[in-house]
């Protein structure tokens, strides 16, 4: 994870070298702002945007609970949207409709 003001493994003047090598990609933004919880800290976070950052893809660019941004390594946060999550009745409806679209198929 890479929040620009905290990294204590960084000084202010290191910043920009930092992120010079490890170079951001395309970004793009998700379709809502997407609530999610930083794994290290299980502090509460907002994603905005998915990217593509060289040694940590893929990755989203949030703002965490001090109003922060940060770059963080999909495997570094979970989602608990549940916008996005998957909807199990939605999963026990599709599977009950699977026999039926396999026998008209046939």
């Amino acid at each position: 994870m890479y929040r620009p003001v905290t990294n204590p493994t960084r000084g202010a003047d290191r910043a920009a070298e930092y992120l010079g090598d490890q170079m951001l990609g395309q970004a793009s933004p998700l379709p809502f702002p997407t609530e999610a919880i930083i794994d290290a800290t299980g502090e509460s976070a907002t994603l905005l945007q998915t990217c593509d950052w060289r040694g940590h893809s893929p990755s989203a660019i949030g703002v965490d609970k001090s109003g922060k941004l940060f770059i963080g390594a999909f495997s570094e946060l979970t989602v608990t949207d549940a916008r996005v999550l998957p909807n199990d009745l939605g999963h026990t409806i599709r599977a009950r409709r699977q026999p039926k679209l396999k026998g008209k198929a046939a």
